[in-house]
């Protein structure tokens, strides 16, 4: 079935979790280039080899749904939910 075809509805909330994918996923880039290089800011160049590490699994593997949105999974010394 066609995302336009999809009940209204349907569609909506197809498009809201798509934007948190997105999100989520420019979080992950900028985080891994800022571990690299803290002063990194965006446009300016990428350097090298910042990016290797990054998945898709990696990305999806640090995500659970919560309430209807998708959330970064805290880290182990932390009870919060970071809303992304």
């Amino acid at each position: 079935m066609g995302y336009r075809k999809m009940d209204k509805n349907d569609r909506l909330a197809a498009g809201n979790t798509l934007r948190q994918y997105e999100r989520a996923y420019t979080q992950a880039f900028v985080d891994a280039v800022k571990a690299v290089d803290p002063k990194w800011e965006p446009g300016k160049p990428i350097p090298s080899g910042a990016l290797d590490g990054i998945t898709r699994e990696s990305i999806d593997n640090s995500l659970v749904q919560s309430g209807g949105s998708l959330v970064k999974k805290p880290s182990s010394g932390s009870t919060l939910d970071i809303q992304i």
